[in-house]
C-alpha cells in the first residue's frame, strides 16, 4: 500500500479498522483456511483513485492477495523519488546517508531451514556494502544470495 501520508491512501480509516478487527475476531485463533491462496492471475491497478484503502484493505491485504501497481498509481511516492536515481536503480548514496545504520532484516535465500530462509539482522550500509560486491561479482557471492526481506522502514 502507498506509504502513510501519501494522497493516494492516507491511511486506514475507522471502516477498514472496524472491518479488520471484526474478521480477526470471527477466526478466533484459526488461520484463514487460504492463508496463502495461489492465484490464477495478477490485478494490475492502474489509478489511485480507482478503489479506496478499504477496499483494497479488503481486496488485497487482508486475504493477502498479491497486485501490482502502475507507476502512475506510485508516481507520487517518496520511495520512488528518494530511494531510486532517474535511470531506475537504486540510490545507494540516498538509502545510506538517510538510513545506513538502520539494522534490517536479511533473508539468506540459498539456506532452507524449517521450510524458510534463516534470517539474519545487519545494518542497512552492511548490506548495501554486499549489494554491491554482489553486482560487481556477475550477480553472485560467496555469502550465496541476501534479500531484504521485510523491511518496515522503521528509523
Amino acid at each position: 500500500p502507498a506509504p502513510h501520508g501519501c494522497r493516494a491512501w492516507p491511511g486506514m480509516d475507522r471502516e477498514t479498522r472496524v472491518f479488520a478487527e471484526s474478521h480477526f475476531r470471527g477466526l478466533r485463533g484459526r488461520l484463514p483456511s487460504k492463508v496463502c491462496p495461489t492465484p490464477d492471475r495478477v490485478d494490475f491497478i492502474e489509478k489511485p483513485d480507482s478503489f479506496s484503502y478499504t477496499d483494497f484493505f479488503k481486496s488485497y491485504l487482508l486475504p493477502n492477495v498479491p497486485c501490482v501497481f502502475s507507476s502512475a498509481f506510485t508516481e507520487d511516492w517518496g520511495s520512488r523519488k528518494h530511494w531510486v536515481t532517474p535511470s531506475g536503480k537504486p540510490d545507494f548514496d540516498y538509502l545510506l546517508q538517510n538510513y545506513g545504520d538502520v539494522v534490517v532484516p536479511v533473508a539468506n535465500c540459498g539456506v532452507q531451514e524449517y521450510n524458510s530462509n534463516p534470517k539474519e539482522h545487519m545494518p542497512l550500509k552492511d548490506y548495501i556494502s554486499y549489494w554491491k560486491e554482489f553486482i560487481q561479482r556477475d550477480y553472485s557471492s560467496p555469502r550465496g544470495c541476501l534479500y531484504l526481506k521485510d523491511w518496515h522502514l522503521c528509523r
